[in-house]
C-alpha cells in the first residue's frame, strides 16, 4: 500500500535524475543496443559493482515511462521482495510466521522511508530483496530445495548491485546449504534400507532444483565473466584486488562491532529508522545490549531444537550467523562510513528479532495463542502501514530540488542547440560536484541532441559519449549560482542561453546578505567555495566558530530549496 500511495502522489510528475542516479539512467539507456552494460554501477574505488542484473531490470520501466519508470520499477521491485517474503514466510510457519514476517516488514519499510523506497540508487535497491534473500536461505536450511534456484538468483540480483552485501550474501547462503545438506544426510543415515531404496527413486526433483539452481547462477553471471575475461581489465578481478590491498583505512574490528552494537540495539535503527550521527555517519553504541540479544537467540534456539522445533533452531543459526558476518562486512568497509554502505545491517538485526520471537512461539502451546498472536499482528500492521502510506502521500521524487530545476533549463536550452551539431557539456559546480551537469547530459540526449562531455569522464559515462573540444561544434556550461557569485566568468565569446533561481529575486538577496554574514564572521577561517550547510556537522561547525545560529538555520532552509543555475553556450 505504501509504495502505490507514494506512486499516485508522483503521477504527473516528471523526474530528471542527477549525479549518481543520472550516471544509472545512462547506463540503463544503454541495455538493449551495441553499448550493453556488463558490469554494474562505479564505485567510489574506480572499479564498478559486480553486475548489470539491476541495469537489465530497470530498462523496460525506462523505456515505457522514461527516467520516471526508475522510480516505477524500484517500488514494483520492492513490493515484490514484500510479496515474496510473506509466502515464503507463508510457506515455512503458516499463518503464525506470517503474522510475525508481516510486521517485521512493515516495521522495516517505514523505518527506511517510502522516498528512500522509490529511489533507484544501487545501495538502496538491494535492502528489501536481501530481506527475501535470507527468508530463502532458512528455506534452503529446511531442505526445500525448490527454493534454492530463487536464492541463487536473488542473491546475485543483490550481491551484483552492491558488493557490500557479498559478505553476508555468500555466508548465509552458504551456512543454508550446509544446514541443508546435513539436515538431508542425517535423515537418510536413520532411514530403513527400504526406504532410502524408495527415496532413490524420488530424487530426481532435488537434483532437478540443484541444477536449475546452477543454471541460473550461470546465466546471471555470465556477463560479468564475459567482461573479465574480454575487459581491457577484469572487474572482477578489480574488486577483488581492492579489497585485498585497499588504498583507504579499513574500519576495523572495534568499528564493526560498535556499529553492530548500535544496530542489534534493543529498539534498533530497523525499527526507528535513526541510525546517523551529527556528522553524518554511522554511530557506533555498546556491544553489551548486542551480544546480550545474539546470546539470547542462541539459547533460545537451542532450548527450541532440543523440544523439537528444528526449524527455529535452524532459523537462529542463520540469524547469529548474520550478526557475525555483519561485524565482518562492516569493519570491511574502506573509507567514510556512510549510512548506505550498512542498511543491509538492518535486515539482519530484523532476522534476529525475528528469530527470537518464532523460537519463543516454538515453545508455546500454540493452538491457544494463535488467534491472539493473528489479530495482535493485524492491529500492528495495520497501524505501521498506515503510518507508512500517510508518510508516502507526501513523498518527493530523489533530488526534487535539482530535477525541478533541469525540468525549467531543459526546454531553454535544448532550444538554442541544433540538431545537426555536437556540442561538449561542461559544468562549474563546486559545491554538488557536477550533479546538475550530469542531469543535464541525460535530459539534453532525451531531448535529441548531440551531447558530449570530456574524455576524462569516459569511465562514468562511457568513451562513446565523449569529445575532444576540437571534435565538436560548440561548449555548452552548465554553472551554479553560487559559483558566479564568488568570481566564475564565462568565457569570451559565451551567451547566456538558459538561467533559473528556485528563489525570488528578494529571497536571494536574503540570501547572499546572510552568507556574506557568516563569512565575515568566519574571516580568514572562511572556506573558499560552498559553506558547510549540506550536513548537520558542517553546520555545527558554523555555529562553533561564532557564526550566529539563526542565520545558518535560515541559509539552511534558504539553500534547501535549491540553488540557482545558468547554462552558457560558448564557441567550441
Amino acid at each position: 500500500m505504501p509504495f502505490v500511495v507514494a506512486m499516485i502522489s508522483l503521477v504527473g510528475y516528471r523526474w530528471h535524475p542527477v549525479s549518481d542516479l543520472a550516471l544509472e539512467a545512462l547506463r540503463v539507456k544503454d541495455v538493449g543496443g551495441h553499448h550493453t552494460p556488463l558490469v554494474g554501477v562505479q564505485s567510489r574505488f574506480g572499479w564498478f559493482h559486480p553486475g548489470p542484473l539491476m541495469f537489465w531490470l530497470f530498462a523496460p520501466f525506462d523505456r515505457l515511462f522514461g527516467e520516471t519508470g526508475l522510480l516505477v520499477g524500484e517500488a514494483v521491485f520492492n513490493a515484490a521482495a514484500l510479496v515474496g517474503a510473506l509466502v515464503v514466510a507463508r510457506r515455512r510457519g503458516g499463518l503464525p510466521m506470517l503474522a510475525l514476517v508481516a510486521v517485521m516488514a512493515a516495521l522495516l519499510s517505514r523505518a527506511i522511508g517510502p522516498a528512500v523506497l522509490i529511489e533507484p540508487w544501487n545501495p538502496w535497491v538491494p535492502v528489501l530483496p536481501f530481506l527475501l534473500y535470507v527468508l530463502l536461505a532458512w528455506s534452503v536450511a529446511e531442505q526445500d530445495w525448490a527454493a534454492l534456484p530463487w536464492l541463487v538468483g536473488i542473491g546475485s540480483f543483490v550481491v551484483q548491485t552492491h558488493v557490500g552485501f557479498a559478505p553476508a550474501v555468500v555466508g548465509l547462503g552458504a551456512i543454508a546449504c550446509a544446514l541443508g545438506a546435513f539436515g538431508r544426510l542425517r535423515a537418510r543415515a536413520r532411514q530403513s534400507h527400504e526406504s532410502r531404496v524408495v527415496e532413490e527413486t524420488a530424487r530426481w526433483p532435488t537434483r532437478r532444483w540443484g541444477l536449475v539452481a546452477v543454471v541460473v547462477g550461470v546465466l546471471l553471471w555470465l556477463a560479468p565473466l564475459v567482461q573479465q575475461f574480454t575487459g581491457t581489465t577484469g572487474n572482477l578481478g578489480d574488486i577483488i584486488d581492492s579489497f585485498r590491498h585497499p588504498t583507504e583505512p579499513v574500519a576495523g574490528w572495534e568499528i564493526g562491532f560498535g556499529v553492530m552494537g548500535r544496530e542489534l540495539g534493543f529498539v534498533g535503527p530497523w525499527i526507528t529508522g535513526d541510525d546517523v550521527g551529527p556528522s553524518g555517519f554511522l554511530e557506533t553504541a555498546s556491544t553489551i545490549p548486542a551480544m546480550l540479544l545474539i546470546l539470547a537467540t542462541a539459547a533460545l534456539g537451542a532450548l527450541a531444537w532440543r523440544r523439537g522445533a528444528k526449524d527455529a533452531g535452524r532459523l537462529a543459526v542463520l540469524a547469529v550467523a548474520g550478526a557475525v558476518l555483519g561485524v565482518v562486512g562492516v569493519s570491511r568497509i574502506t573509507g567514510i562510513l556512510g549510512p548506505y554502505l550498512a542498511r543491509w545491517t538492518w535486515v539482519v538485526a530484523a532476522l534476529v528479532w525475528l528469530s527470537l520471537a518464532w523460537s519463543l512461539w516454538s515453545l508455546l502451546p500454540r493452538a491457544s495463542v494463535t488467534r491472539a498472536l493473528v489479530a495482535a499482528a493485524l492491529v500492528a500492521l495495520i497501524g505501521v502501514t498506515a503510518s507508512t502510506a500517510w508518510a508516502a502521500a507526501s513523498v518527493r521524487a530523489p533530488d526534487h530540488q535539482f530535477s525541478d530545476t533541469i525540468d525549467r533549463l531543459g526546454p531553454s536550452t535544448a532550444a538554442h542547440l541544433e540538431r545537426d551539431q555536437t556540442y561538449l557539456l561542461t559544468f562549474v559546480d563546486s559545491e554538488n560536484a557536477g550533479a546538475m551537469g550530469e542531469g543535464m547530459l541525460v535530459d539534453l540526449a532525451e531531448r535529441g541532441r548531440h551531447v558530449r562531455v570530456e574524455p576524462a569522464l569516459s569511465r562514468l559515462v562511457g568513451s562513446w559519449r565523449t569529445a575532444r573540444r576540437a571534435q565538436v561544434d560548440g561548449v555548452v556550461i552548465v554553472v551554479a549560482g553560487g559559483d558566479l557569485e564568488r568570481g566564475w566568468s564565462p568565457p569570451a565569446g559565451a551567451r547566456r542561453i538558459s538561467a533559473y533561481d528556485p528563489l525570488s529575486p528578494r529571497e536571494r538577496t536574503r540570501s547572499r546578505r546572510l552568507e556574506r554574514e557568516a563569512r565575515s564572521t568566519l574571516g580568514p577561517d572562511a572556506p573558499s567555495g560552498a559553506l558547510p550547510l549540506v550536513s548537520a556537522f558542517g553546520r555545527q561547525q558554523l555555529v562553533d566558530n561564532g557564526v550566529d545560529p539563526h542565520v545558518v538555520d535560515e541559509l539552511r532552509r534558504l539553500h534547501e530549496r535549491g540553488d540557482a543555475y545558468s547554462v552558457y553556450l560558448a564557441p567550441a
